[in-house]
């Protein structure tokens, strides 16, 4: 049987026989004439989020795959025939069976291409942009030497379900049995096995599995009906499926095939005749049959420096257990993503390409029992390190070279860019100053953009006279408190590798701003230079190195005019008051 007559057969048969529907029609809703025509229009597959779909139609002539979308308001746009599909063969090419990935990254579909693996085989497009590339063929792990069609890929691109002739026919109706395929840790399929009973059971048609998956609904005959009817079938938690539930609220008392729907779970997309034409229509789904409820992630993956798409693999791990990366990828050419959740669970969606900060998303769906859609965006950044450099004796940063690797790097600039599980020599030097060297390791694991490593430069000689000011970051206090902060403690760490290298007597001068009376801003800047000798004896500097003196409001660096005025004079400083 050629491809053409045997697609009139089966379609003839099983679908453009529709007369009536059995029940009232209530809740069923025509897509409209943007989708719909006096043609034919059969098999939509939708999106995750509803709002793209494909579907066969001869409304142009030949049967071809369109495309339409739908806009914020539930408006269906034109749709259009896929070009890369038309331009690859010629006009006998049967071209059928479409599958719109979740992410809408995808699309597979079968096709009566010459020279392939048999009579007609599922191929695929990867989006590329506003287009979609050349047809791929999908390889002889799916493909044999008959006839393969209907392809249903999963929502974590990992498993793909699709029927295979089996040379047999049922009350006068072809039969096929329904295949899968799963990806393997290289991302290649795996030879295709029949899905095991109560599945198969001699004649099945048209799968498509859900969302969520593990809700698979397909068309079989079964017991006296003389008729395909659409059934669904969850997988357990043991990998077994479910006795086939008939989806009564849409049978009738012909065949009833292609049934898709969207992760929101409420509504289903089908073809039938009810009268002019074969149009595609809308109904709702009952609760107790919807699938399980999903969360829907979409955004785009861009790199922050030049805000260009990238395309990464997505590690999802639930309730701590990795489910792989083998089929969820943002799009190389707009970097757009979509990760569809089942509710119930706990996630980390990690993302770690090489040469980028690895991020982390986590999505608790552990209480969450309704469908949600959630826009999130991932801005990668490059692993970069950046070197600070002090002097520990006077307020200016010094500038020194900087060598990594043995290369000098450009100081003024600040950092160099470094990859994960790498190791890095620096070195420091300047004329005047004690060499710095030391190794770095970046760890592979590393969850931080921003490497900070803070180097001492120590000059070969420290000189000191009487009355230098040791300069650091001001040690400041809060208005009428004594208390030091965890910043400050930092700042004081400073100070006390100074005070311990070298053989001088320092005076903590502690200091106010100008709110309370003297005498109580003079007891409060005595009890601030106490706080700072305490933390200083605590660290082990001899109190003989040390004096206290606090001098209260009475010298101030700043007028008391304002509060940032007021902070810089309640402040503490260190004067060399002798060199021993």
């Amino acid at each position: 049987m050629s491809s053409f007559s045997k697609i009139c057969s089966l379609v003839a048969i099983s679908l453009w026989s529709f007369v009536a529907y059995s029940q009232d029609g209530s809740g069923i809703q025509n897509l409209g004439p943007t989708i719909n025509s006096n043609e034919v229009e059969y098999a939509p597959s939708i999106s995750a989020d509803g709002n793209t779909m494909i579907y066969q139609s001869s409304k142009e002539g030949n049967y071809e795959l369109h495309m339409a979308h739908r806009d914020q308001n539930g408006i269906w746009s034109q749709s259009e025939v896929i070009e890369s599909i038309r331009n690859f063969g010629n006009d006998d090419i049967l071209i059928a069976g479409s599958s719109l990935s979740y992410d809408g990254n995808y699309i597979y579909f079968f096709a009566s291409y010459p020279g392939t693996y048999g009579i007609e085989d599922i191929w695929y497009l990867e989006k590329e942009g506003d287009s979609w590339s050349n047809p791929k063929n999908a390889g002889p792990n799916i493909n044999s030497e008959g006839y393969e069609g209907f392809p249903s890929i999963s929502a974590d691109g990992s498993k793909i379900y699709f029927m295979r002739s089996i040379k047999s026919s049922y009350k006068g109706k072809f039969c096929y049995q329904l295949y899968l395929s799963e990806k393997d840790d290289e991302g290649q399929w795996t030879p295709a096995q029949p899905l095991p009973s109560p599945i198969s059971q001699g004649c099945e048609n048209c799968p498509r599995i859900m969302s969520d998956n593990e809700t698979l609904v397909f068309a079989a005959i079964r017991g006296d009906s003389d008729n395909y009817d659409i059934y669904q079938s969850r997988q357990q938690a043991d990998g077994a499926w479910s006795e086939p539930v008939a989806l009564d609220f849409i049978n009738t008392d012909i065949d009833d095939l292609y049934g898709t729907i969207p992760s929101s779970g409420e509504v289903m997309y089908f073809n039938r005749n009810l009268g002019s034409s074969h149009d595609i229509y809308q109904i709702p789904i009952p609760k107790d049959l919807q699938p399980k409820k999903v969360v829907n992630i979409q955004g785009v993956v861009k790199d922050a420096d030049s805000n260009l798409p990238m395309e990464v693999q997505i590690d999802v791990v639930k309730d701590g257990v990795s489910m792989g990366t083998s089929g969820l990828k943002s799009n190389a050419y707009d970097g757009n993503f979509t990760i569809v959740l089942k509710t119930g669970s706990l996630y980390n969606l990690k993302i770690s390409p090489e040469n980028y900060v690895p991020q982390t998303l986590i999505y608790d769906l552990r209480e969450k029992d309704e469908y949600d859609l959630i826009t999130r965006d991932i801005i990668l950044e490059k692993f970069k390190i950046k070197q600070h450099f002090y002097t520990l004796i006077g307020n200016d940063t010094i500038v020194a070279n900087i060598y990594v690797n043995d290369r000098l790097i450009d100081s003024e600039k600040g950092y160099f860019t470094v990859k994960a599980d790498s190791s890095y020599a620096i070195r420091i030097e300047k004329e005047g100053i004690k060499t710095v060297k030391k190794t770095i390791k970046i760890d592979h694991n590393i969850t931080v953009n921003d490497l900070y490593e803070t180097f001492e430069l120590i000059p070969e000689k420290l000189k000191f006279e009487l009355g230098d000011k040791l300069a650091f970051n001001s040690i400041s206090f809060e208005t009428s408190s004594a208390e030091l902060t965890d910043d400050d403690k930092i700042e004081l760490n400073n100070v006390i590798k100074v005070i311990a290298r070298n053989n001088i007597l320092v005076e903590i001068s502690a200091h106010t701003d100008d709110v309370g009376s003297a005498a109580s801003n003079m007891k409060l800047s005595e009890a601030r230079a106490i706080a700072v000798l305490k933390y200083f004896t605590d660290q082990k500097i001899p109190e003989r190195m040390l004096i206290t003196k606090g001098y209260g409001e009475s010298q101030p660096i700043a007028p008391n005019n304002s509060d940032e005025n007021r902070r810089k004079n309640r402040r503490v400083e260190f004067i060399v008051k002798e060199i021993k």
